[in-house]
């Protein structure tokens, strides 16, 4: 694998539901960096904004064969809208020289 996976990070969670839950942030770490993505509405269209452990990173949205790249600013920020419902993914390029891309497990948006 040439790719470091991204996990959910622990989020404080107070009782376990026996149907499905939305969030409108989750937070994804690895070793090497920390993405927090924030779902939101937009003239009710989807709207995505996240940031990264740094500026200056590509970051892609991925939605089945659609990848559609941002390049965070100073503060880490990226942001997509439109963005279309369903299954998506983020990769982050690799934050260091010689590092590998991490790529987050897919969420439904």
């Amino acid at each position: 694998m040439n790719a470091e996976l991204a996990l959910l990070a622990d989020e404080p969670v107070g009782v376990r539901a026996p149907t499905a839950e939305s969030a409108d942030s989750v937070t994804f770490t690895s070793s090497t960096m920390t993405l927090m993505v924030v779902i939101g509405r937009d003239d009710g269209q989807l709207r995505i904004d996240a940031w990264v452990s740094g500026g200056g990173i590509t970051v892609e949205l991925i939605q089945g064969a659609d990848r559609t790249p941002a390049i965070s600013d100073v503060n880490g920020r990226v942001s997509w809208f439109p963005v279309q419902p369903g299954l998506a993914r983020f990769l982050i390029a690799p934050i260091t020289s010689g590092g590998r891309p991490v790529i987050t497990p897919a969420i439904e948006l």
